[in-house]
């Protein structure tokens, strides 16, 4: 992104798509208001940027909740700017966990939520991120929808929620949304990076990349089941339990200076297969590198994860692998300073309105500064 492009121009860009010129103006005006206004970025705050609030505030909840515009093409064009303005690392899966009070909005459902600690009334949206250096860039979501939402028909009718749109595990949405990048960029070969989830979903997920050619890294749980492809087991074990058995450790590689490993820390690496089936037999075909690095004290988690990147060394995947954490720290700024969870509305599509205007703003955000750290002094 040119250092002159206004938040105006950067609004025209990504919205050009949408048909009326009222609706690119209230495009523009809510996504300034998302990055100048403090607080919670609601209409009637938004609106203070605007000539008059009175009636702009009605004009944006009214863009934004019912106005009939398509957000999959600003998406892309978020996703083509961002990709052309940066160096595109790695796709990255997070999840953004959304309270709610009532159990009116859109998928809303009972959840547990591990950086609460505890379950929440919530909604919980799956996100795709452009990852490149410092930066992690959310370009599109999906909302997920539970049991009591796919099959009650009031509800849907009422949020607007198209008859496609069904309760399905995480892995699936995530998957949704890989399946949406791979068809707009067919020759995109980045590798996904995607964080800790229930050994079926990783096994699912892991199996649906590889038959679709897809390169990637996923973090897994210890217990995660493996089949070691070689040594005395034949059937399959815990993660780390396989590589305290059949891991080789590596050196700790360099990394940047100001981010030095501890000295206890440790990895380990073996290749596997995936079990399947009823009695555990290990795909045939499928083969992954499992790594797992060592805690840097006797009370810190170790870390482990799998990669179809069989020939990637310790190096190369701790860089891949620091992209979730990037990625769960944008969460984390989408939440506090962009208003991700501050959307009033109940609807499907103004869900959808609204976290496409919030990755916008923080879009904008974000390659602002990356063209500023560009310049030359």
């Amino acid at each position: 992104m040119a250092p002159e492009v206004s938040i105006g121009g950067f609004a025209e860009e990504v919205f050009k798509s949408l048909p009326r010129a009222d609706q690119r103006r209230w495009a523009a005006a809510y996504l300034r208001g998302l990055l100048v206004m403090p607080g919670r970025k609601v209409p009637q705050h938004l609106a203070v940027t605007v000539p008059d609030p009175h009636t702009a505030t009605h004009s944006l909840r009214r863009f934004v909740n019912s106005s009939p515009w398509d957000w999959s093409a600003p998406r892309e064009a978020l996703a083509c700017m961002a990709a052309e303005a940066l160096p595109v690392q790695a796709w990255t899966i997070g999840a953004a966990v959304i309270p709610k009070r009532g159990s009116h909005s859109v998928g809303v459902h009972r959840r547990f939520d591990a950086d609460a600690g505890r379950v929440r009334n919530c909604q919980m949206g799956v996100g795709l991120f452009l990852a490149s250096h410092a930066w992690s860039l959310p370009v599109d979501w999906q909302i997920a929808i539970d049991r009591v939402w796919s099959g009650d028909a009031e509800r849907r009718r009422r949020s607007r929620l198209p008859h496609g749109v069904v309760e399905q595990p995480l892995w699936a949405y995530a998957l949704e949304l890989i399946d949406r990048l791979a068809a707009a960029r067919p020759a995109d070969r980045t590798p996904v990076v995607a964080g800790a989830c229930d050994p079926a979903d990783v096994t699912q997920l892991a199996a649906a990349l590889t038959r679709r050619g897809m390169d990637f890294l996923i973090q897994v749980s210890p217990g995660q089941p493996v089949v070691p492809l070689s040594g005395p087991d034949s059937g399959p074990l815990g993660a780390e339990q396989c590589l305290r058995r059949h891991g080789r450790r590596y050196p700790f590689p360099a990394m940047a200076s100001s981010q030095p490993p501890a000295p206890r820390s440790a990895l380990g690496s073996t290749l596997v297969r995936l079990p399947s089936g009823r009695h555990g037999v290990a795909r045939a075909r499928s083969v992954y590198r499992l790594w797992w690095q060592q805690g840097k004290s006797e009370r810190a988690t170790n870390r482990l994860w799998f990669t179809s990147l069989t020939g990637a060394g310790p190096g190369e995947c701790l860089s891949l692998l620091r992209h979730l954490s990037v990625t769960r720290a944008a969460v984390r700024r989408l939440s506090e300073d962009f208003g991700l969870r501050d959307f009033e509305g109940r609807s499907y599509p103004g869900w959808h309105h609204h976290m496409t205007l919030v990755s916008a703003a923080y879009a904008y955000r974000c390659l602002a500064g990356a063209t500023r750290r560009a310049e030359p002094a």
